[in-house]
């Protein structure tokens, strides 16, 4: 089955017509993106309900085992961390990284690191430090994030980064991004292993 979406005259009167997934990830696309403007503006349940439709649709139009659905998945947890709710963004990006990490394609890696990150700062939250510091290396060595989520360069080899000194659970690209998501999160959780 094909929508119709646009008839262009010529000899043949070819039509143009795409798949219903196209169509659903076309409109997913729009979801997503007045999901991010409501969580800018401070709507947060709001952005939750669109985040969470725009994941049915792409479920439906492309499979769940897609990056499509990955990328929802993180997003919906951005936000669900932004609500308080630590138990539903803790599975949703468990899913986001199991779909992510997968892929041998190198932005799914770098996705699939972000995605650890966050997952990882919310075990930090509850206390556990030594099983976020499993998930940030769980993944490729050469792709982890910068503990501090505002990090310009993100993600790097383990190589390119530092221990924090006391917990040695969160990963920095340099002393600047150290300071900065000390300031900002990590101090209130940070304590000897």
């Amino acid at each position: 089955m094909t929508a119709t979406l646009a008839t262009i005259p010529s000899a043949s009167q070819t039509t143009i017509s795409r798949t219903p997934s196209v169509v659903s990830g076309l409109d997913a696309f729009g979801l997503t993106n007045q999901a991010q403007s409501l969580a800018r503006s401070g709507d947060l349940v709001g952005a939750e309900r669109l985040h969470l439709q725009a994941l049915d649709v792409k479920t439906k139009g492309f499979g769940y085992q897609t990056p499509q659905v990955a990328t929802t998945l993180h997003s919906l947890a951005e936000v669900q961390i932004r609500l308080g709710k630590y138990a539903e963004a803790e599975q949703n990006l468990r899913s986001s990284v199991a779909i992510r990490s997968n892929s041998a394609i190198q932005h799914d890696q770098i996705e699939a690191a972000k995605s650890r990150e966050l997952l990882a700062q919310i075990l930090e939250r509850s206390g556990n430090l030594a099983a976020a510091k499993n998930v940030r290396l769980a993944g490729q060595q050469e792709w982890i994030a910068c503990g501090n989520s505002k990090c310009v360069g993100q993600c790097f080899r383990i190589e390119q980064l530092s221990h924090c000194g006391q917990c040695r659970s969160v990963l920095y690209c340099s002393s600047d991004c150290q300071g900065r998501d000390w300031r900002s999160r990590h101090r209130f959780y940070c304590h000897s292993p």
